[in-house]
């Protein structure tokens, strides 16, 4: 840029100020977030590829090829609510829809995770059902 760029007929042009980014997320703007994220996805119908589940005592994850389809259901605020460490990692329990492991029960899965600087990961364990 020139000054003939810079003044133009004895007026002087000014660049606007640099805006300044916005302000982190605090926790509770992230946890409300996740909570209208989990209304908008109760009572829906997911397909999914991999979803966790108890068996006995034990935890597992159980991958679906093709995804399964499986209903959000009634989640508590605390499972939501999840963080570990800088990341809100919010569960939501679900319900097959299509028959599954009969051995497994109290399936879950993620929705997307928050960080506190701002970054999001969708989940990639599954995809909304296309409306029929």
């Amino acid at each position: 840029m020139d000054d003939d760029d810079i003044i133009m007929s004895g007026l002087m042009w000014l660049a606007p100020p640099a805006s300044k980014p916005p302000p982190p997320p605090t926790e509770q703007e992230l946890e409300a977030l996740a909570l209208g994220e989990y209304l908008v996805a109760v009572d829906r119908v997911i397909l999914v590829s991999v979803a966790s589940c108890m068996v006995g005592c034990d935890s597992r994850d159980v991958g679906f090829s093709p995804p399964a389809r499986f209903r959000v259901v009634r989640t508590s605020q605390q499972d939501i609510c999840h963080w570990n460490d800088e990341w809100l990692d919010p569960y939501w329990n679900v319900e097959p829809i299509d028959q599954v492991s009969p051995e497994a029960s109290s399936w879950w899965v993620h929705g997307p995770s928050r960080n506190l600087d701002g970054s999001v990961e969708p989940s990639i364990e599954w995809t909304w059902e296309k409306q029929r």
